[in-house]
């Protein structure tokens, strides 16, 4: 069945707002069996048995099995009321805590505890319209408009109970589900997608950072040709391949940033903290502080393109020294105290390349025997400059970096349209669920 779009004209005023004149109102309690929630007392947990479902374990529109934890089954058939367990279908909204996360029913044998409401719609109720309904911007709205509480937010179940929803005509209120579950479909599909390709990107880094690339530009096979490769501090390596410390590749010497009282922020040049430093491989300014900072502080503690900074302390073990790469920069950028500057011979050690090395497995093992934990977990100037790193021939250092970059550039690309989805739907969805645009057959 084709079907198109169409504009209406012909709206009436409702509770949830305007809405096309042969559209309906209901409340969810007339919608649902009933709308209750889990069990209050504390649950024992085994290794195994009914899943034993939390507000922590419902995100992206499903609950995430795997974080789950179990009940036993005496527990499950003897003192948990069978309210708390919910049927195949049923809708589960977050009501403490995080609020109005929605995930329905999978899977039988689990319960539900406090945090969690359960909506059992009724036969004739369209579960999909109702469920996009309440994911969607405009009924996540109304949903949390009434949650109280102080410390901890709260969606009170009376009040969830008289929530009103628009309900269209049953031919298109499907029509209306087909189309956003076909988005969702292929928003979860370019997810998988972009998953798989990461998976893929790290066995890639692996085998180039240890085997590298050949005179034919192919992976050396240390099985095929061992005397291909030699011992090292970093394990079997190219022939070729040199190991030094970072150090040796030092054009100046490593830097500490630049600690400016509160009073200094606010104007300025951009100044990157940690937060800039962890969201890749490569350092974000968008939402760097801006920093008053007089003309010798600039020369002393600015940043250019490729250069290496790395974590001097952090609140997670992974993160004390963390490296991440300068890209280009539109302005001039300095860094803080908590991070370590490091310039390198860049005709010797490609930046690039060391910054690959450096956040791979093997990276992360040689920096964390170095890593101090006291109230924070840190790492020295010293420490960074000690680590060990491969260093092939430059041509294969860029040829290892290109092909890099091309599955990047895959995964960059595939997130930018994943991107676009979302924000298609955000708006296909208030359109089609305020009845702005109608679907029609064609």
């Amino acid at each position: 069945m084709r079907e198109t779009l169409v504009k209406t004209e012909e709206f009436k005023d409702s509770p949830v707002g305007r809405i096309p004149k042969d559209w309906e109102v209901s409340s969810l309690a007339s919608l649902t069996q009933y709308i209750t929630y889990g069990f209050t007392n504390p649950m024992p947990t085994t290794k195994d048995g009914p899943w034993m479902i939390t507000a922590f374990d419902i995100a992206d529109g499903k609950i995430c099995y795997g974080q789950a934890r179990h009940t036993s089954e005496k527990a499950y058939k003897n003192d948990l009321t069978q309210k708390s367990k919910p049927n195949l279908g049923d809708i589960l909204i977050t009501k403490d805590g995080t609020l109005g996360r929605i995930a329905v029913v999978d899977r039988t044998s689990i319960c539900i505890n406090q945090s969690v409401a359960c909506l059992r719609p009724l036969l004739d109720t369209d579960v999909r319209f109702l469920v996009h309904y309440l994911r969607s911007d405009i009924g996540q709205e109304r949903m949390l408009a009434d949650a109280g509480g102080s410390t901890i937010k709260h969606i009170y179940i009376t009040k969830l109970a008289q929530m009103e929803v628009p309900v269209p005509p049953r031919e298109e209120r499907t029509r209306i589900s087909d189309i956003l579950d076909t988005i969702d479909e292929a928003i979860a599909r370019t997810s998988s997608l972009i998953a798989k390709l990461k998976q893929m990107k790290a066995g890639l880094l692996h085998d180039l950072l240890t085997r590298g690339l050949d005179e034919n530009g192919e992976l050396r096979d240390a099985i095929a040709h061992p005397k291909q490769f030699k011992d090292s501090p970093l394990g079997r390596i190219p022939k070729n391949w040199e190991v030094c410390q970072l150090r040796d590749f030092y054009t100046v010497p490593a830097r500490n940033g630049l600690y400016k009282p509160a009073k200094f922020y606010g104007r300025g040049v951009l100044m990157i903290h940690m937060p800039q430093m962890f969201r890749g491989f490569t350092i974000d300014v968008s939402d760097a502080a801006r920093v008053d900072v007089n003309p010798s502080e600039l020369e002393r503690f600015s940043l250019a393109v490729e250069d290496l900074v790395f974590a001097r302390r952090s609140l997670n073990l992974e993160g004390a020294g963390r490296c991440s790469l300068v890209p280009a920069l539109s302005e001039p950028t300095t860094f803080e105290s908590s991070i370590i500057r490091v310039r390198l011979l860049t005709d010797k050690l490609r930046p690039i390349f060391a910054n690959y090395f450096l956040n791979s497995e093997t990276g992360f093992r040689l920096r964390l025997p170095l890593i101090r934990q006291v109230a924070v977990s840190g790492v020295s100037s010293e420490d960074i400059a000690s680590i060990p790193v491969p260093c092939p021939p430059p041509e294969e250092q860029d040829a290892i970096i290109k092909i890099i970059d091309t599955h990047d550039t895959r995964i960059r690309t595939e997130e930018a349209y994943h991107d676009k989805l979302k924000l298609q739907k955000q708006g296909l969805m208030h359109d089609l669920l305020t009845g702005k645009v109608r679907v029609k057959n064609a």
